[in-house]
């Protein structure tokens, strides 16, 4: 049988799994197509397992106040920027973002920060300190060693099942770290010594050469092309 602080506790995460998964974690299915009953039904499934995960995420931050008043504002925070780009032109976080992210210059950066960017992160930021302050003066937790460990351990359960970790790594909030663990993942292996591409190569004769073609390829979007009516001159 629970204790009146336990389920008071259970709530409040449940609240606050809910407010980041209706304004934040959302926006992954908004722009995915539904086109019968079924499609509806797997979007809600996949959500759901996300909100999951958001719980016993949250559930483990909610165990220590102080923890949860740092972790919780800025875990919403960089979600907010993730789903508002994601809401507004459809922008996946990968670790080729990341990567465009930490090499760009000032004018660039500076040209995506817009009105709605900061009245959308204002309005989470307000949210959370909110959620932070009804944790600090509402919620007691009389043996939170007990509570860590249970959150825990269903937290490291539920992100051993396959079927659940990757649909949820993948998603806001989660791929905030999983994105950028494969970033700094592969810029590892980019860094690794890598045999010279000339190695084991031998022509037909002493009086042939070799030619090499490299091919580089890039996306370009159309809408992004200074010819198609695109702002800048690309």
């Amino acid at each position: 049988m629970f204790s009146k602080e336990t389920i008071k506790l259970l709530g409040f995460v449940s609240l606050v799994t809910l407010f980041t998964g209706l304004f934040l974690s959302s926006t992954d299915f908004i722009h995915t197509p539904v086109n019968r009953i079924s499609d509806f039904i797997t979007i809600a499934g996949h959500w759901f397992v996300v909100l999951i995960g958001i719980w016993g995420l949250f559930y483990i931050l909610s165990i220590n106040k102080y923890v949860f008043a740092v972790t919780f504002p800025l875990i919403n925070i960089i979600s907010a920027i993730l789903a508002y780009f994601r809401y507004t032109i459809n922008a996946v976080l990968t670790t080729m973002l990341v990567d465009a992210s930490l090499n760009n210059d000032m004018q660039t950066s500076a040209d995506l920060i817009t009105p709605g960017l900061i009245i959308f992160i204002l309005f989470i930021l307000l949210i959370s300190i909110i959620f932070v302050i009804y944790r600090f003066k509402k919620i007691i937790i009389r043996r939170p060693f007990i509570q860590l460990g249970f959150a825990l351990l269903f937290f490291g359960v539920f992100m051993q099942i396959p079927r659940f970790k990757r649909p949820v790594s993948e998603r806001i909030p989660f791929n905030i770290y999983f994105v950028t663990k494969n970033y700094y993942h592969e810029k590892e292996i980019i860094s690794a010594d890598r045999p010279g591409l000339s190695d084991g190569i031998i022509c037909p004769s002493a009086d042939d050469s070799l030619t090499v073609i490299f091919i580089i390829g890039e996306s370009l979007r159309a809408d992004h092309l200074g010819i198609n009516g695109y702002h800048r001159n690309t």
